[in-house]
């Protein structure tokens, strides 16, 4: 009989004890880390364990234990899975809502436009020169070609960002547009989905043009394009110059048009 009580006395400590515990890991848990005061950008990198990641954020004061976050995971969250990326944390966000964020794999995304009348140089010219994206040399055909705006610069050369197929010049090979990547992307994938898009573009254009107009290939009738939006703004008027100049093609006269001239005479 005193073996019973002691027993259920024990018990009731160990339930008490049970009970205090998950309170205290349930109130760590929902509660906002209170020196998460201002919004924090993470990068987990690839190979990184949880561990690590959550003794890493504790040293940069944004979890206060790493070592509940931790068991909770471990017990609680079985199917977390941590996700590499770059991510935004809230201010004041809570343990759980950081573990969200880190397995949700929703990398924070940067973006890039490139503007519709820029020349080749003008493109290169907006990819971001900061940390975010990174510009690394290719190898081919035994040369070493660095993707850097200021080297291309001098190249524009389509070997340097792998745009095969196009023409020797890459000239009106972008697509002007907005691209999204996230941080370690490099300069050169951004440039080929450019590329690869601008391809699709104008591969469905050209299927669909009039007949007997004097291009010989898709990215003849490109240049005209850019020449004609070059020598006016107003919509209404590109049908009146593209008749002028296939005229003029026709009869194999100059086009004698500014922005060729303008164009050939680079940035001086």
């Amino acid at each position: 009989m005193k073996l019973i009580k002691i027993l259920s006395i024990l018990l009731i400590i160990l339930l008490g004890l049970m009970f205090f515990a998950n309170k205290l890991l349930t109130t760590y848990w929902h509660s906002p880390l209170k020196h998460l005061t201002e919004p924090q950008l993470y990068t987990v990198a690839s190979g990184t364990g949880f561990n690590a990641v959550a003794n890493d954020l504790a040293t940069k004061n944004i979890l206060e234990r790493p070592l509940l976050t931790t068991l909770w995971v471990r017990f609680f969250e079985p199917d977390f899975l941590l996700k590499v990326g770059e991510y935004r944390f809230p201010a004041f966000s809570s343990p759980a809502q950081i573990i969200d964020i880190l397995g949700s794999g929703v990398s924070l995304q940067y973006k890039v436009t490139f503007v519709e009348g820029d020349n080749a140089l003008q493109m290169l010219m907006r990819l971001p020169s900061n940390d975010t994206l990174e510009f690394i040399a290719l190898e081919q055909e035994g040369r070493t070609f660095d993707t850097s705006p200021q080297v291309m610069m001098d190249m524009l050369m389509p070997s340097a960002i792998g745009l095969m197929g196009a023409s020797t010049h890459p000239e009106g090979w972008f697509l002007p547009n907005t691209y999204f990547y996230s941080r370690g992307d490099s300069a050169s994938s951004i440039l080929l989905r450019a590329h690869l898009a601008m391809i699709e573009v104008l591969a469905e254009e050209w299927s669909a043009r009039d007949q007997g107009l004097p291009y010989q290939s898709a990215y003849e009738a490109l240049i005209m394009a850019s020449l004609i939006e070059k020598e006016t703004g107003v919509a209404y008027e590109r049908p009146q110059i593209a008749g002028v100049f296939v005229r003029r093609l026709q009869k194999r006269m100059r086009l004698q048009t500014d922005p060729s001239v303008i164009y050939g005479m680079g940035a001086k």
